[in-house]
């Protein structure tokens, strides 16, 4: 199990660690992306930080299931914007979508193949709800920087949590899907 544990590790790690240099070193490919996501440079720069972070975490024998968290929020929010915003087919191929899946299915393994591990982190004095904010934090930097203001489709479901100072609001089109995070007072 500890081999299986450590190549999930390193494959998550390395394909993260692989995409950041086209990330922080403005990759044409990576800017016309965040610029059709209409967050180019301070998203690229920003998601390349935390998924630097991540992959750091990760390979850390005593951090890994955090940054394994970090990692299946970070990769659901790059998963949901190939779904619902830029295709699964960018820049003529397959590859980005692909990455992310492995990535998201890797973090996703490890974290079921060492739950017990989870409740006994969450036991030793370190709060649910801090893991749930970092969670929330990433997951809502990542897909909030997809963001869109309205929604084409007449039709809507609209859902709002709070979680501390941060407001989440997702909404659904019968075409679209959009996450907007903003504080309480409605900045």
């Amino acid at each position: 199990m500890k081999i299986i544990s450590w190549v999930l590790r390193i494959l998550a790690a390395v394909i993260m660690l692989q995409t950041l240099f086209f990330k922080f070193t403005g990759a044409d490919e990576s800017v016309q992306l965040f610029t059709i996501l209409g967050v180019e440079p301070w998203g690229r720069i920003g998601l390349g930080v935390f998924e630097l972070i991540a992959a750091i975490l990760i390979l850390i024998p005593r951090t890994y299931l955090i940054g394994a968290i970090i990692t299946v929020g970070l990769m659901f929010g790059a998963i949901a914007t190939h779904l619902f915003l830029i295709g699964i087919k960018f820049g003529g191929d397959y590859i980005l979508f692909t990455y992310a899946v492995v990535a998201f299915v890797a973090a996703l393994i490890l974290i079921g193949i060492n739950r017990q591990n989870i409740f006994d982190f969450l036991k030793s004095g370190f709060k649910f709800k801090n893991l749930l904010m970092l969670f929330l934090l990433f997951f809502s930097l990542n897909a909030s920087s997809q963001i869109k203001k309205q929604i084409s489709s007449k039709k809507e479901f609209d859902f709002t949590a709070t979680v501390g100072q941060k407001q989440g609001s997702l909404a659904f089109g019968f075409d679209q899907l959009f996450l907007v995070s903003k504080k309480k007072d409605g900045k």
